[in-house]
């Protein structure tokens, strides 16, 4: 009895391992048992458990979606050859003719052949085929060579038209004008530039005695007084009146002149350092072209 108990013992030690054996192969296909938690932590079953999509799939969708930069402006002063049809005008600049469609907005008026300009274009790829780019005028105006003197430097610079409030002058490019106040300006005020000049039209019958009352009020502290001819900027030698005076390292002039029959009072802020100077060089040509219009805008 004890030599059967002890194989009949062997016997099911062995039976047990096979069985163990078995299961541990047949995991994955078991439905429960607490000895099988693999599935739970398996690969498969994460991934699939992911919807979102990989981080790596983005990039490409973001181009796509991105907007398109703006259009580059390209600024440039030639002659003005004429216009080949009635949306179509040929200017030479940097020694090329070349050919703009006119943007909306964009006309010829005034403008004869042969006469300079400044215009600004866009490049815009036609429909039918994207490699080949239009020519797209967006501005177009009228331009004229000075000669001037910048710092004692005798030179010549284009001027472009620009239209303000019941009149219109030459800008050169180092200034900036703001037609709605009628205002040039040089400079970065936030840098400590006060360098600027405005444009006012007096009405008919204006009295120089007033207005140079009027002037000393609004500019007390600058203490205005009157400029000589002969010491005045050469462009306003023939000026009605011409006042300076200094206040907080700031030179103010108060500057009337009469253009086309029209009067107009200059009121020009500027100061003795070397942005002043060329300030003053490029202002005082510009005020001087100024030309009467009746642009109300």
């Amino acid at each position: 009895m004890k030599r059967k108990s002890k194989t009949f013992a062997l016997s099911s030690a062995v039976l047990m391992l096979m069985l163990a054996g078995c299961g541990a192969g047949n995991s994955e296909g078991a439905s429960g048992g607490e000895a099988s938690p693999a599935p739970e932590a398996s690969p498969v079953v994460s991934a699939s458990a992911s919807p979102t999509p990989a981080p790596s799939a983005e990039p490409s969708v973001a181009p796509t979606a991105a907007p398109l930069p703006e259009q580059a402006e390209h600024r440039k002063y030639g002659l003005y050859n004429g216009a080949a049809d009635p949306h179509t005008v040929e200017i030479q600049s940097d020694g090329q003719p070349q050919s703009y469609q006119l943007g909306e907005g964009v006309g010829t008026e005034g403008i004869d052949e042969g006469s300079e300009v400044f215009f600004i274009y866009k490049e815009q790829p036609v429909e039918e085929d994207a490699s080949v780019k239009q020519l797209v005028l967006t501005k177009l105006v009228k331009a004229k060579t000075f000669k001037l003197s910048v710092q004692s430097v005798p030179t010549e610079k284009p001027a472009a038209l620009m239209q303000g409030k019941g009149f219109g002058l030459y800008v050169f490019s180092a200034l900036d004008f703001d037609p709605e106040n009628g205002t040039l300006s040089f400079g970065d005020p936030a840098q400590g530039n006060n360098l600027q000049a405005s444009i006012a039209p007096l009405p008919s019958g204006f009295n120089t005695d007033d207005l140079k009352e009027e002037a000393r009020k609004e500019f007390k502290d600058a203490d205005l007084a009157d400029v000589p001819k002969e010491k005045r900027p050469e462009p306003f030698r023939d000026a009605a009146l011409f006042l300076e005076g200094s206040s907080d390292a700031h030179i103010k002039q108060f500057i009337v002149k009469e253009y086309g029959g029209q009067g107009f009072i200059f009121k020009v802020s500027t100061n003795e350092t070397e942005d002043g100077g060329i300030f003053s060089d490029y202002v005082y040509t510009s005020l001087n072209s100024l030309e009467r219009s009746s642009n109300p805008k």
